[in-house]
């Protein structure tokens, strides 16, 4: 009777060890699929943050190159203007401008 009892209790300890090893080897398989499952998702987001950069980057410098364009313009427009004043002056003043710089050659 005590060696059937024996029995027993190994035939129970066995039935729980191979119990335990299955969810041991459970826990290991979902372990795998998460952690797969975490790096597709850290793949997939590190690409979404790599299109989202590429696409503010490029924003950027469309936006920049505007920026650019508008300086230019206004520069050359500023010019122009400078330049139109200039020509009024020397056109209004030209020959009292000469007498100036001949007499100051001439005292030299």
């Amino acid at each position: 009777m005590e060696r059937s009892r024996v029995n027993q209790v190994i035939a129970s300890l066995s039935k729980i060890e191979k119990s335990a090893e299955g969810i041991k080897n459970d826990t290991e398989q979902k372990k795998s699929a998460y952690a797969k499952e975490i790096e597709d998702k850290i793949k997939i987001f590190d690409e979404e943050l790599e299109i989202k950069h590429q696409k503010s980057m490029e924003e950027l410098k469309e936006r920049l190159e505007n920026e650019k364009k508008e300086a230019m313009q206004k520069m050359r427009a500023d010019m122009a203007v400078e330049v139109g004043r200039l020509d009024e002056v020397y056109e209004k003043h030209h020959t009292e401008l000469a007498k100036k710089i001949f007499g100051q050659m001439l005292r030299e």
